[in-house]
């Protein structure tokens, strides 16, 4: 494997050009695959590689680390033999689990209760399933006393719940988008698909699930491969790129046969040096770093818990700028992910008069499939609120 470090713009970028028209030059129909970790990425090199560059791009195919999963899947065992269920319809089984009065979710009883309580324990149950824990081994490390501390009871009673609900859904062939991961995981050196390809290109991820590092290192080790991984060295170590240089010392380093094959592109003599526009955002102290902002500039940072607490927390924030600051709605400006589409309509907090949403319709609201829908209820629901905010009728 050969290996490329670098910031993504204009490094990997530029790389990752000059690779694909290093294989499409001898033959415009080499089948090439570039994985990257996520849609909003291959999105980008969409724009990239087509509108940006003009490449043509005949045999080149762009997937996500699920979409190349799921393509593998279907060519060893057929399509529609895996329902993949969402993230709601595991928090009913947790609530199933806890109402049943089941022992292992003795624990946790009146969480089902609450706004929240199974999703935050789901996300919780996901990221160990995530890691590919098996429950039964680390519940013998509890007793064993590996973990230690005050709070072994309450770690036992997770794992415990684990294993109760990893049997449930398997006993009910109940699947998420991690045993998908599992299931192709022996599957790659054997998939025609994969086969076809002369070279894959993995692109910019810098975190990944137990599943999905094995996966690559799996597919690493079987076809001939360039890793363009984010990272950018210096010494001393920026605080900017820690996260990343964890994982590549954890999870990429010695995947290259030698030193020759990792390239550091932001050190070569030719590469501009890279600037770092932005250091004040990464320094321990308030006063170090250049003065890069106005001195009556600032910024805060809101901590929330998934779609649901950020909607609420940015419309309480918009409700409270225009009721204490006196700033109007128009001077308002909101820069955020797709799911803000629905911000006007998810705003429980509202004027008198205002129907509020009940926890099920703000959920179904969150997942629903027609975004533009509620985007037309949304900005309906908005010019009523700000109606009766200024007009206050009552």
């Amino acid at each position: 494997m050969e290996i490329l470090l670098g910031p993504f713009h204009p490094y990997l970028e530029d790389a990752l050009i000059e690779k694909v028209r290093e294989h499409k030059k001898p033959d415009p129909f080499s089948p090439l695959l570039i994985l990257v970790p996520s849609n909003s990425l291959r999105r980008r090199l969409k724009l990239l590689l087509v509108r940006e560059r003009g490449l043509d791009l005949l045999d080149l195919h762009l997937l996500t680390f699920h979409q190349l999963s799921l393509r593998i899947f279907e060519d060893a065992y057929g399509t529609n033999t895996l329902e993949l269920r969402d993230d709601l319809f595991f928090e009913e089984v947790l609530k199933r689990l806890i109402r049943t009065g089941q022992r292992e979710g003795e624990g946790y009883s009146g969480l089902e209760e609450k706004a929240g309580g199974c999703m935050a324990l789901w996300q919780t149950l996901r990221d160990l399933k995530d890691g590919m824990v098996d429950p039964l081994r680390a519940l013998e490390a509890v007793r064993e006393g590996y973990f230690g501390g005050e709070k072994t009871d309450r770690i036992a009673s997770l794992f415990s719940l684990f294993h109760a609900f990893r049997s449930y859904c398997k006993e009910r062939e109940l699947w998420d988008y991690a045993d998908l991961g599992v299931a192709v995981m022996g599957q790659p050196s054997e998939s025609e698909f994969l086969r076809h390809f002369k070279h894959v290109f993995f692109y910019g991820f810098y975190d990944l699930t137990q599943v999905q590092t094995d996966f690559f290192h799996h597919l690493a080790r079987e076809r001939p491969s360039t890793l363009f991984f984010p990272l950018f060295r210096t010494t001393p170590k920026h605080p900017a790129w820690e996260f990343s240089r964890r994982f590549y010392e954890r999870h990429v380093t010695g995947l290259a046969h030698n030193e020759a094959g990792i390239r550091e592109l932001a050190s070569e003599p030719e590469k501009k040096p890279v600037r770092n526009p932005l250091p004040s955002l990464f320094r321990d102290q308030p006063g170090e770093g250049t003065n890069l902002f106005p001195a009556d500039f600032r910024c805060e940072i809101f901590t929330c818990f998934g779609a649901r607490d950020e909607l609420l927390t940015a419309a309480k924030e918009i409700l409270r700028l225009n009721a204490e600051d006196g700033i109007e709605f128009r001077e308002m400006g909101v820069v955020a992910r797709p799911y803000y589409q629905r911000l006007k309509e998810a705003v429980e907090l509202r004027p008198s008069g205002v129907p509020r949403r009940s926890d099920e319709e703000l959920d179904a609201m969150l997942r629903s499939r027609l975004p533009l829908l509620n985007t037309v209820l949304g900005y309906a629901s908005l010019l009523l609120i700000t109606w009766l905010m200024v007009w206050k009728p009552w």
